[in-house]
């Protein structure tokens, strides 16, 4: 059992801050490279469990064989439903690591990076039908105005 490409940059103090019961049910929400996920497994005991959420098909690659070890290969926003249909009804402790990896930065085709000749995809589904090359040359001006300006932090989008 080990992480396959990601190294959580405070992964100590995420793990501290959970403060694990070993016998305790956790979520990773963004699984990605599976750091986080491998620390908290290890500081739990075969009574726990784990619940690891990502919507990025190439996460699957990183997940655990593990009794106690499930991988949700969707949003985390679907969660509740997920964790109910899997019989948890709450849980000791959430953790959502939010952004964009290394390992998306740095593969081209994943469209993350100007640092590479490739198709700005940006998607961390790819199974989505959108991907960031569509919204840049399809969508209104308008409409991209508005997306910087809820999404992106641009207040002053709408000027002309």
């Amino acid at each position: 059992m080990k992480s396959s490409y990601h190294l959580p940059v405070l992964l100590e103090e995420s793990i501290n801050g959970l403060k694990i019961d070993s016998k305790g049910i956790y979520v990773d929400a963004t699984f990605g490279g599976g750091g986080h996920s491998y620390e908290i497994l290890r500081n739990l005991s075969k009574e726990g469990n784990l619940i690891s959420f990502d919507q990025d098909p190439d996460s699957i690659n990183n997940s655990f064989d593990k009794t106690n070890f499930y991988f949700v290969n969707e949003n985390f926003k679907h969660m509740k439903s997920f964790l109910k249909n899997l019989g948890f009804s709450q849980v000791n402790g959430i953790l959502a690591d939010l952004g964009v990896s290394s390992f998306q930065i740095n593969t081209p085709e994943r469209g993350f990076s100007y640092r590479y000749n490739a198709t700005l995809d940006m998607r961390m589904n790819k199974k989505s039908d959108i991907n960031a090359m569509n919204v840049i040359n399809e969508y209104s001006s308008e409409n991209l105005g508005k997306i910087l300006f809820e999404y992106g932090d641009f207040k002053n989008s709408k000027k002309k």
